[in-house]
């Protein structure tokens, strides 16, 4: 199986003058919910989809908790969780305070296999749909 990607015109951040390039940018297929998740998990084991629905709710609702404590958070090989912070630039460590945070956000950082199955991925390009 391969991803589906089109070559798409974006102008450089860091150059607004600079002329604009081509780039590959993925083309995504429809989302997966979390319905059908737990029904595909569900599909694949001896539990009952209310099973599977339960245990990943509070999966969920501990990574918010622990993401809330500061923690990052590890899901085996899948990969893990964890917090970053975007702030003004200040002269002094002193003037670094709690104001400056512009905002916080979640990274995610894929493990293992996750790494392994990006390694071999494979691509096909398709053509631009014209409207």
């Amino acid at each position: 199986m391969s991803l589906n990607f089109k070559a798409q015109q974006k102008i450089n951040p860091r150059d607004l003058s600079a002329p604009k390039k081509y780039y590959a940018t993925a083309v995504s297929g429809r989302t997966v919910d979390f319905e059908e998740l737990t029904e595909f998990i569900s599909d694949q084991s001896t539990l009952s989809e209310a099973d599977i629905y339960g245990v990943l709710k509070a999966v969920e609702r501990t990574i918010i908790r622990e993401m809330n404590k500061g923690r990052s958070v590890r899901l085996g090989d899948i990969g893990s969780f964890q917090l970053t912070l975007r702030s003004e630039g200040r002269d002094t460590a002193e003037e670094v305070v709690a104001t400056a945070i512009k905002s916080a956000r979640t990274i995610f950082r894929p493990g293992k296999r996750l790494k392994k199955m990006l390694a071999k991925m494979d691509f096909s390009k398709i053509q631009d749909q014209v409207a």
